[in-house]
């Protein structure tokens, strides 16, 4: 994790509901310290997003300076944010484009990823980085080898409490037998989005509530307003109500759709610094959110690939 994406989403408010800004504090000196990847029996090679354009051998990695916050470029970059192409073994996926998915990084295809395994003298990398429906998602196998050169790895149930998806980790052991243990999630205490308490989650409405009152006086003013109004035209308090009432229809109207988007999507619900943005995206919430619904209780497929496509207007890394 990093300071900027904690910050946007709900890691660093967690921290300062349940305990205080210091857990908050030292979790980011942790992460700062932790690994950047970890073979295991020399031939394993595991991280968190992919393999970067900058990176032709280990070496390379254990020269990098993992104690920064993430840079927005380059080799410690692309290990956390880079993914697979969505074609990966297809002869027209490039060897390295710009992954515009996560708004920074890169997509890999087969080629470039099968060639740093031979190069290094590794099997395969298993990597995290991308929710699967089965946690475990084998890619194709490598041309010297019948193992897969890519393996993603996802260990959290039923991602934000909708994508209903299965997880998995993988267990490996002195005799080198590989093999993948599924499990579903378990109930939890509720909890209201963005770790938000009753009276916060409460006040956004209260306050729409309100503004729509006096949303409602201001019209009654200006219509009795029209309707007595002479040649002369407004006079000047009238017209300053008239620009307050634009100016609280829209915001009444904005409003309103966030409430909307807040009972419908749960956890999926955007942090504050992205409402903007999924204000904008309207259009993906009205196709989907009534696929969602539906989809809970009767098709699990349906459910996953609803919430990703939810998902991904937040899937960018933001600066």
């Amino acid at each position: 994790e990093s300071r900027q994406m904690t910050q946007v989403f709900t890691y660093k408010r967690e921290c300062k509901v349940k305990y205080s800004i210091d857990l908050w504090n030292e979790s980011m000196s942790l992460f700062d310290c932790l690994p950047i990847c970890a073979i295991i029996d020399d031939r394993f090679l595991c991280m968190h997003g992919g393999i970067s354009p900058y990176v032709k051998s280990l070496h390379d990695i254990a020269r990098l300076n993992r104690f920064q916050e993430l840079p927005s470029e380059g080799p410690l970059c692309d290990i956390m944010w880079s993914d697979p192409h969505r074609q990966f073994s297809a002869q027209q996926a490039p060897p390295w484009i710009f992954n515009n998915n996560r708004n920074c990084s890169f997509f890999f295809n087969h080629k470039v990823c099968e060639k740093f395994l031979i190069e290094n003298r590794l099997l395969a990398i298993i990597r995290a980085h991308e929710v699967v429906p089965n946690g475990l998602l084998m890619y194709e196998q490598g041309s010297m080898s019948q193992f897969p050169v890519l393996i993603s790895l996802f260990s959290a149930p039923n991602y934000c409490d909708v994508y209903n998806n299965t997880a998995a980790l993988i267990i490996y052991d002195l005799q080198r037998n590989f093999r993948p243990v599924y499990f579903r999630h378990r109930p939890h205490p509720f909890v209201l989005p963005n770790h938000e308490n009753a009276f916060e989650f409460g006040h956004r409405f209260m306050k729409t509530y309100v503004e729509e009152i006096l949303l409602a006086l201001i019209q009654g003013y200006t219509k009795s307003r029209d309707r007595s109004r002479t040649s002369d035209g407004d006079d000047d308090v009238t017209k300053r109500l008239k620009t307050k009432e634009q100016m609280l229809t829209e915001h009444t109207h904005k409003c309103r759709r966030l409430n909307k988007m807040n009972i419908q999507l749960g956890n999926l619900v955007p942090p504050e610094q992205l409402q903007e943005k999924a204000l904008n995206n309207q259009y993906v919430f009205e196709q989907e959110v009534p696929i969602l619904t539906k989809s809970l209780e009767t098709d699990p497929s349906l459910t996953f690939d609803s919430a990703s496509k939810i998902d991904a207007l937040y899937e960018q890394r933001t600066y």
